[in-house]
């Protein structure tokens, strides 16, 4: 959002296609896309919007099909990245698991966030959630999502 950073806003979850197989769904925002709230820029996009979206677009790859098909958008851990322009960092709000899990490396990855300044906080908007299973370790997560408003659903 920064000129120096590329990082992205957007939406996300953490889904499991099997016990301890973790997935990170996401939507990465479109620049043009962005919006003001306050002096935050955030992806207009709401998690119930997408989720509806995927379940039903039949180009979606199988494994969000089936993910989007088998569960309703907030049973699993989510979250949203957002920038905030008056400090110069990207913020993120997620379920209290993303830390417990430690995933979050994996949001700022995915989301291409500096290593430095960025902020994770838990948020309880998102913490009605399924619970993970599987230890307190980041392991191995697979990426899936998009890069505009549910018209993508590659592999990140």
């Amino acid at each position: 959002m920064s000129g120096d950073t590329g990082g992205r806003v957007g939406v996300f979850w953490f889904v499991e296609s099997a016990p301890g197989q973790r997935v990170l769904l996401l939507h990465r925002c479109q620049p043009c896309d962005v919006e003001a709230y306050g002096d935050m820029l955030t992806c207009p996009h709401g998690h119930y919007q997408l989720w509806e979206n995927w379940r039903r677009r039949l180009s979606a790859p199988p494994p969000v099909q089936r993910l989007v098909r088998e569960h309703e958008y907030e049973e699993w851990p989510r979250g949203r990245v957002v920038f905030d322009t008056a400090r110069q960092r990207f913020i993120v709000f997620g379920d209290g698991q993303v830390y417990r899990h430690r995933l979050h490396d994996a949001v700022a990855t995915a989301f291409g966030l500096p290593t430095e300044g960025t902020r994770f906080l838990r948020d309880a908007h998102y913490a009605n959630s399924l619970p993970l299973s599987g230890g307190r370790h980041g392991g191995h997560v697979e990426v899936l999502g998009d890069d505009g408003m549910g018209n993508g659903g590659h592999r990140a």
